[in-house]
This record gives structure tokens, C-alpha cells and sequence, in this order.
């Protein structure tokens, strides 16, 4: 039977945007009367009212309070969380009392991947390769890992990177990510039909807004596959700085989409 706990935990789940169930979930924590339960309540209170800043990089980033310190001070003991040992020598970003934003190195990636779904995580951002193996996340191999159910942004960095989200998102059927980027990951054209597949598969692309394919040896061949594919109607940016797609394939591109960023650019003599 489900606990008062995890219904109120899941509606957070079900609306990561939303504040009200983070508020909700707040009074019910202090109604319990626990110390570490009221300290925790605070800190999502407060975390809710300092907001957060939007920096360049895209990276969430909570407004500094030095009483947020001190609650989580009180309540550290009481409640699992993401630590250094599960994100290793990454990155946890919070935003209104919750984990927001996770970057690690790929060897974690299993461990993060097991422990994400019991948080409101939106953004992910892993590089490095694992093997396929660890796209296993029990003990016999045969329940495979999945993207967290909030998650909107996944970013890979280095590695076989299309290759490797392929089957993250094969077993994500409730996830759907609005930004995936993929930068310095090897991806060829031939990855690149591969891509074109999965989005015609499967449903965790259905709702994509940005596209971000970097720093890769992609030529006109995937220009020619991008602008051939039928993306969904969501999708109003795509990125392919760092290729090697000429202004030929640019300009498919951009008679395609009419994005600007894909506008041919003019050659330097």
C-alpha cells in the first residue's frame, strides 16, 4: 500500500514544475512533527521563495542562502539523497528543495540512473562511454536502466553517444525530452539515420524542441537525413556547429526547417 509519503512524493513526480506539490508535501512534512522533517519542510520553503538564477550555461542553479546550509544540516541524516558517491566526481544541482540537475562521468551513470526516478530530475548531463552491459540495472541483467520519468534535458558528452541513449530511450516510454544534445560524441551519418529511427519510434522524442549535434565528422549525407526526416512539430532548434556539413547542406537544412542558426554562412577568403 502506498504510503501518505510516497502519494505525495509521486504528485511532485507528475508536476516537477508545479510548486504546489512541493508545498503540499512541506506542510505534511511538518505536520509530522519531526525535527528533521521540519527542517526538511523549511528548506523546501525556502528554497521555493529564493527561486533560482539563470546563468548562461544553462546549468539550474538555486539563489544562495546560507540558511539553506543549515537546514540541510538538520536533516542531511534523515533523508537519502544524491551524494558523492553516486554521482561520484559530478554535479548535483537543486532547485526548490528538490534535485534538480545531475552531471557525472558515464562509469556512474548506472547508479545515478537506478536512484533519478525517486527524484524530480530534469536535466542530465553524463560524458565518457559505458558499455552496454551497464545498461543493466540489477544484479541478473535483466532489468534495463531508464531515463528518469521528469527528465527534459539529456546532453552526452564524448563517447558513442548516440549509440548509448538509443537504448536508454528504447526503455523510456514515460520520459519525454524536450532537449537532447549531443556534442564530441563520434556520431557518423550512419548514427545519424540511426537517430532518424529511433525517432520515428519511439515516444520519448515526441514532444523534442531542440536538437544540438556537435563537434562530430557529420557531412552532407546527414544534412540529407535531417531535412528527409519527419520530426515532430515541437522541434525549433537544431544545432551542427562543429561539423563538417558544407553550406550545400546547410542550405537543405535550412529550406527544410528555416531555423536561423542553419542559415548558410558566408565563406571567409
Amino acid at each position: 500500500m502506498q504510503s501518505d509519503r510516497d502519494a505525495l512524493l509521486a504528485g511532485i513526480l507528475a508536476d516537477p514544475d508545479a510548486d504546489l506539490p512541493r508545498l503540499v508535501f512541506a506542510d505534511w512534512l511538518e505536520e509530522t512533527g519531526h525535527p528533521a522533517n521540519c527542517a526538511r519542510a523549511e528548506y523546501i520553503r525556502l528554497a521555493i521563495e529564493l527561486g533560482e538564477e539563470k546563468p548562461e550555461s544553462g546549468w539550474p542553479v538555486q539563489r544562495h542562502d546560507p540558511r539553506l546550509g543549515v537546514l540541510k544540516s538538520m536533516f542531511r541524516d534523515e533523508w537519502d539523497d544524491f551524494d558523492t558517491e553516486i554521482v561520484g566526481s559530478g554535479e548535483c544541482g537543486r532547485l526548490r528543495g528538490f534535485v534538480h540537475a545531475i552531471s557525472c562521468r558515464a562509469e556512474y551513470l548506472a547508479r545515478v540512473l537506478r536512484e533519478a526516478p525517486r527524484h524530480p530530475v530534469r536535466t542530465l548531463v553524463f560524458s565518457g562511454q559505458f558499455w552496454a552491459p551497464d545498461m543493466y540495472g540489477d544484479d541478473d541483467g535483466s532489468v534495463p536502466l531508464s531515463l528518469p520519468p521528469a527528465l527534459h534535458s539529456l546532453w552526452c558528452r564524448s563517447g558513442r553517444g548516440l549509440i548509448q541513449i538509443e537504448a536508454l530511450m528504447t526503455h523510456s516510454p514515460h520520459t519525454r525530452l524536450r532537449n537532447l544534445m549531443l556534442d564530441t560524441c563520434d556520431a557518423t551519418d550512419d548514427d545519424v539515420i540511426r537517430l532518424v529511427q529511433v525517432v520515428r519510434s519511439s515516444p520519448t522524442l515526441r514532444d523534442l524542441e531542440r536538437l544540438h549535434l556537435m563537434n562530430d565528422p557529420l557531412t552532407d549525407h546527414a544534412a540529407h537525413t535531417l531535412a528527409a526526416a519527419d520530426w515532430p512539430l515541437t522541434l525549433r532548434s537544431l544545432n551542427i556547429d562543429g561539423t563538417r556539413i558544407t553550406n550545400a547542406g546547410r542550405e537543405v537544412l535550412f529550406r527544410r526547417f528555416g531555423f536561423a542558426e542553419l542559415r548558410p554562412r558566408l565563406a571567409l577568403s
